[in-house]
Order: structure tokens, then sequence, then C-alpha cells
């Protein structure tokens, strides 16, 4: 049993933390919390600059898809000149772009 006026034994820590001055104990009861949130918000942080280096990324995935439709788009033309080199100028009578392949004539009904 304890008696009064004596402390019970205390672990090692404990020890050391009852033989600091008050205003030292409140500044590790602050500081050890602060440090596991400033530990966890770092995590956070990485996260989130993972998330963004991914979306980057995606970005340059989609901007070379642009690309590619552009070469391809530019590759298809290039070949339907090729094979008929009036096919882009000759125009409908709705102002599109008439097929070849219809076989219709220039000339409209009206």
């Amino acid at each position: 049993m304890i008696q009064a006026g004596t402390r019970p034994p205390l672990p090692w820590l404990g020890r050391v933390l009852a033989d600091l001055r008050v205003p030292t104990r409140m500044l590790i009861v602050v500081l050890i919390p602060l440090l596991a949130a400033m530990g966890f918000a770092g995590l956070r942080i990485k996260d989130a600059l993972d998330v963004a280096d991914t979306y980057a990324g995606t970005e340059r995935i989609a901007e070379t898809s642009r690309t590619g439709t552009k070469l391809i788009t530019a590759l298809a033309r290039e070949r339907d000149l090729a094979v008929d080199p009036q096919y882009y100028s000759r125009r409908s009578c709705d102002g599109g772009l008439r097929s070849s392949l219809t076989g219709h004539d220039a000339e409209c009904d009206g």
C-alpha cells in the first residue's frame, strides 16, 4: 500500500517527466501530437503530389492522342488527294464536301 506523501514507482519515462518543471512537461505534451500531425500531413502532401504526377501523365497521353488524331486526319487527307487530286475542291450544293464515291455530277437540282 502507498503511504501518504510518497510517490508510487513510475516507469522510466514517467520518472523523467516527473523531474521536469511544469512548463517543460507542457511543451512535451504539446509537441508530441504536433510532430505526429506534421508527419501525417507530410504523408498526405506526398500522396497529393503523386496524384498530381499521375494527372500530368494522363494529360500528356491526352495531348499525344490529340496530336495523333490530327496526324491521322492529315494522312487520310493526303491519301485522298493522292488518289483524286480534286477530291476536296469539289463541293456539294449544300457547301459540304462531296464524295467522289457517290458518282453524282456537280450540278445541283434547283
